[in-house]
């Protein structure tokens, strides 16, 4: 039986993703109403938030419908996976798009780059939400005696 969990996106991880699914869709609606361009990176851009957008959406259904928890995988590593890839694919997508495509005159395409630059971030905060780990630091302490 499914049974609706609300905690899904109540708490500070569920909140950055449905963050996330915003951005995403904000960017992709800004670039496909402008011009299509059929030049590689233009669509590795396209590919890059249309793929983040849909396994976004994936997971908050997911989580949301606690259907991840019958699922033969592990679900943190696998969501710490997608925000680590989407990091990656992101910041190459908020870089490229804005260095061969976002005139200034266009303020469509500057809305666009912004919001990629945005969503890198999130996703980049959802990592280090899902990787930390309570009493865990990564900074060792000498002590000096």
């Amino acid at each position: 039986m499914v049974t609706l969990d609300f905690k899904a996106c109540t708490l500070p991880v569920g909140i950055v993703r449905v963050l996330e699914v915003i951005l995403t869709c904000i960017t992709f609606s800004l670039v496909a109403s402008g011009y299509h361009n059929p030049d590689a990176f233009w669509i590795w851009c396209m590919f890059t938030w249309c793929f983040c957008f849909c396994l976004s959406v994936l997971i908050l259904f997911l989580e949301f419908s606690s259907l991840n928890s019958k699922l033969p995988i592990s679900w943190e590593d696998f969501t710490c996976a997608f925000a680590m890839l989407a990091t990656l694919m992101l910041l190459a997508a908020s870089i490229i798009y804005p260095v061969n495509f976002t005139k200034a005159n266009s303020p469509t395409q500057i809305g666009a780059s912004v919001c990629s630059c945005l969503a890198f971030l999130l996703y980049a905060i959802e990592v280090g939400l899902t990787r930390a780990r309570p009493g865990e630091s990564n900074i060792e302490r000498k002590d000096d005696d």
